[in-house]
């Protein structure tokens, strides 16, 4: 339903607002886990163009899911809701996903830092479960351009460069003995 509702709709008005451009979008690819620092409130959507016409899952904070403004949003997107107390209790659907050979996306710094192009220290989880599905790991850096000075007002968004990185495959950089938590 959200592919077809509001898909269109974003994209006619975030891509040109943000001069969206995206480098290594064939890397996308499932089954695999997706890492991105989180600098702006769209980049949900930035992947989820990158990767169409594939199916992406995002996660998040479970509290997000239970928002009134946008918790049934997230509902519609199928975001697979991490609980604070007990974040390893994501475990089951992120395998149901993948086993589906979906893409799924996670934030792993955990929340939002706006505009920082400084990526802050990183969750394990995401690692973890490619690891532990023996799936890539592709990392996603969004890099943010200010508009020229007296062009635009303050406010206005700068434009967003997703430059999709190589894979990461954990037995390829894995060393002999050595546990998968290192």
């Amino acid at each position: 339903v959200s592919r077809f509702l509001f898909y269109p709709v974003l994209f006619a008005v975030l891509v040109p607002l943000y001069g969206l451009k995206i480098e290594g979008r064939k890397r996308l690819r499932g089954p695999a886990i997706s890492v991105m620092n989180h600098c702006i409130y769209l980049e949900w959507f930035f992947l989820w163009h990158a990767v169409r016409p594939r199916y992406i899952r995002f996660t998040a904070e479970q509290a997000n899911m239970q928002r009134r403004d946008a918790g049934w949003f997230n509902w519609l997107l199928g975001v697979i809701g991490i609980p604070a107390g007990n974040p390893m209790n994501v475990a089951p659907a992120v395998s149901a996903a993948l086993s589906r050979r979906e893409l799924i996306h996670f934030f792993p710094e955990g929340v939002l830092k706006e505009r920082n192009q400084e990526p802050g220290d990183f969750f394990v989880g995401a690692a973890w479960f490619a690891c532990r599905h023996n799936v890539p790991l592709i990392p996603v850096a969004e890099v943010l351009s200010e508009r020229k000075a007296g062009m635009l007002p303050a406010w206005w968004p700068p434009k967003v460069t997703l430059i999709v990185g190589d894979a990461i495959i954990s037995s390829e950089v894995a060393r002999e003995g050595e546990r998968m938590r290192h």
